[in-house]
């Protein structure tokens, strides 16, 4: 539908550029963690909050989906983002995808601070286990499964995600690229180049439409600066997505961003996610009027 130098320019246009701050490294009351009566956990996460002051926040590039519903671009996701899914005679429409490309929120300094120095992620396979994900926020310790994570942040509704036919979905769904499929081997299906993980770029993907699919992913689930690199992760999301009748697991793998992938260890790494942070603390109730003033918004760019 559109050629690659339309795309080029189209890029530039639905996406701003993003920012990042270290903002004031002032005091917060919520990072005391005084509710805390682990001695050795107030440790670990004083270190850990010791290390991500010293990030820059980015934010997150934000994309205008009103442009892109007004030149129907909208429609050539439709096939990738809205896939049918059926199971003992009954059907869901998977949208995950769709609702974690709209999360577009505000960021706050002190929450990313604060939910980044302690969040942890157990893993396993039981989505439904109620303490396999948790963190602070708003001064409160908070434990969930990834499935009400997802659910908090807008992913899936709650009534859906207790049916046979989800749970079948879910078990269907994959964290990982299953065995005979390789990020090299998928790579040579949509790409020109040979793929190098460390210098892949979104250029060398031959559709535009899955070269915008790589732009929502490295904007969001996987967010970091250099969002036109292509990661091994970036690969086995794309793949998820492109390939008919093939689903991701993205609560678990979204859990697993959070606590892993958002913030990295290299000191001159970012503090990424934030939106997704915001959003979870919302569905907490702490997003009231008093805690917007105490708290220092990133500027959107």
């Amino acid at each position: 539908m559109f050629s690659g130098l339309c795309v080029l320019c189209f890029v530039g246009t639905m996406f701003s550029i993003g920012q990042s701050s270290c903002g004031n490294q002032g005091a917060f009351p919520w990072l005391n963690f005084s509710l805390i009566e682990s001695a050795l956990t107030m440790t670990r996460w004083k270190k850990r909050l010791a290390e991500v002051r010293k990030k820059e926040v980015y934010v997150p590039n934000r994309v205008d989906w009103d442009w892109l519903k007004n030149v129907r671009y909208e429609e050539e996701l439709a096939p990738y983002l809205l896939k049918e899914f059926t199971y003992d005679g009954e059907s869901i429409i998977c949208d995950g995808w769709s609702r974690v490309f709209k999360i577009q929120e505000p960021v706050f300094r002190e929450l990313c601070w604060e939910f980044f120095s302690t969040v942890s992620f157990r893993g396993g396979d039981d989505c439904y286990h109620p303490a396999s994900f948790s963190f602070c926020l708003g001064g409160e310790f908070h434990q969930c499964s990834v499935i009400d994570l997802a659910c908090r942040l807008g992913i899936y509704d709650r009534p859906l995600v207790t049916t046979a036919v989800f749970r079948a979905f879910l078990e269907q769904s994959h964290k990982v690229f299953p065995d005979g499929v390789t990020s090299t081997g998928w790579w040579n299906i949509i790409a020109n180049k040979l793929y190098i993980p460390k210098s892949a770029q979104e250029g060398s993907i031959r559709s535009p439409t899955h070269r915008l699919i790589h732009r929502l992913i490295s904007t969001t689930i996987n967010q970091r600066k250099d969002d036109d690199k292509v990661s091994n992760l970036d690969v086995f999301y794309l793949w998820s997505i492109i390939t008919p009748d093939t689903f991701c697991n993205i609560p678990w793998c979204l859990a697993s961003y959070l606590a892993e992938g958002a913030v990295k260890g290299r000191k001159t790494s970012k503090m990424n996610g934030g939106m997704f942070v915001t959003r979870l603390a919302n569905s907490y109730g702490l997003m009231t009027r008093g805690a917007w003033n105490l708290m220092t918004m990133i500027p959107t760019p």
